[in-house]
């Protein structure tokens, strides 16, 4: 595999950051990815590993990204096995200018992800304005969003909401 191709100073800093993340796990003072994302090329050819805490987690991500099969905006599946997928890694850059045709992009993946297997449901049948209530109180609790602030976006949700979604 990949042993031995890292010099002494990456390893050492590896095992500090593995250190530091199972310290910061131990301690419970934050909120903690389940699963871990590493990149690998075999053969010439690159791909993105994900490795999730159980099989079922995984078999219902690659029915999902089975379900975008073809799409520009998803990777494919190159396998999974037990708890991993090995994804087609996608090219790309991170973005340092918000311009008019990034805006665009973002709307198109939106608009393509949320027009896939669509229904029409009854606000009330679902926990869109429980989880948006909810997201809101915690952020004032933790003081992102000051008690004002927090009560108006809070009485303006009720009020915007819509009858279906």
């Amino acid at each position: 595999m990949l042993r031995g191709r890292f010099s002494a100073e990456t390893k050492t800093f590896r095992l500090a950051r593995r250190l530091r993340y199972l310290c910061s796990r131990a301690v419970g003072n934050r909120l903690q990815n389940s699963q871990q994302t590493l990149f690998t090329t075999r053969n010439g050819k690159r791909f993105k590993r994900l490795i999730l805490r159980d099989t079922a987690l995984a078999a219902e991500f690659e029915r999902n990204l089975e379900a975008f099969k073809g799409s520009p905006h998803f990777p494919s599946v190159a396998i999974r096995y037990e708890h991993e997928l090995w994804l087609e890694y996608v090219e790309g850059s991170p973005i340092t200018n918000v311009d008019a045709a990034l805006v665009e992009k973002i709307a198109d993946f939106y608009a393509a992800t949320y027009r896939h297997s669509t229904q029409a449901v009854s606000i009330a049948e679902t926990t869109v304005l429980y989880r948006l209530q909810r997201d809101l109180s915690l952020l004032n609790q933790v003081g992102v969003l000051s008690e004002s602030v927090y009560r108006s976006l809070s009485a303006a949700a009720e009020k915007l909401a819509p009858e279906s979604v």
